[in-house]
């Protein structure tokens, strides 16, 4: 009668895992059909992306390939002695070969610039390099004592005169 009792006992807690486990692997089964549904939206997204990213590519390289056409042209125009200064220069201060100045210091080495180099930088005659770096400078903001006033385009009214 024990054994009998004991064998029910076993019987009935393993039915009941049988049961549990039945469970567990419904779960488990609904949560990979989830998951697989959601693998597929992914994969969707990343295609979506590829292909915007592929276009973006497309546009940035005609983008490219026009900016270095302008270049070469820029590049054909300049002198041979001037551009070799240039690429010199590039070749050790890489993508900082023209640096602004600002309150008469070199943006490129942060050394305040002469009086006279100052002086040729504003009269815009020449290209102007920085006594201590090398590098050619340029004006980012013209100083307003110089008066000097840039072209601007003239609007006519609407009997031809200039407004």
């Amino acid at each position: 009668q024990l054994e009998e009792d004991i064998t029910k006992d076993q019987v009935t807690q393993n039915n009941l895992d049988i049961g549990r486990f039945e469970k567990i692997e419904v779960a488990k089964n609904e949560e990979i059909e989830k998951l697989k549904a959601e693998n597929v939206e992914l994969k969707e997204q990343a295609n979506k992306l590829k292909e915007a990213t592929k276009s973006q590519n497309e546009i940035i390289e005609n983008k490219r390939t026009k900016v270095l056409s302008q270049k070469e042209t820029i590049a054909d125009a300049i002198s041979p002695s001037v551009m070799q200064y240039y690429l010199n220069i590039k070749n050790w201060a890489h993508d900082t070969a023209v640096i602004p100045v600002q309150q008469q210091v070199c943006l490129g080495c942060h050394i305040k610039i002469n009086i006279k180099t100052y002086t040729d930088l504003l009269q815009f005659e020449d290209i102007t390099y920085c006594h201590n770096c090398g590098r050619v400078l340029y004006l980012e903001e013209i100083p307003e004592e110089l008066n000097i006033k840039l072209p601007t385009e003239t609007k006519k009214t609407a009997t031809g005169e200039n407004a």
